[in-house]
C-alpha cells in the first residue's frame, strides 16, 4: 500500500536491468504466499509495455 514503509513505486524492470534489447527481456512475478494490498499487491498497466522505455 502507498503508505506503508515497504511502498515501491510505479517502474518499469527495464530500467534496473539494463539488458539489449529491452523489448526481448520477459520478467515474471510469482507471489509464493497470499498477497493483498497491505502486504504488497503488485499491479501492472494493461498495455504499458507497447509504450516502450519511459524516463525515471
Amino acid at each position: 500500500a502507498p503508505q506503508s514503509k515497504k511502498y515501491f513505486g510505479w517502474h518499469q524492470d527495464a530500467t534496473y536491468w539494463p539488458l539489449e534489447p529491452a523489448d526481448e527481456m520477459v520478467a515474471v512475478w510469482l507471489a509464493v504466499s497470499d498477497v493483498s494490498l497491505e502486504n504488497g499487491a503488485m499491479r501492472a498497466i494493461p498495455g504499458s509495455h507497447t509504450r516502450g522505455q519511459l524516463p525515471h
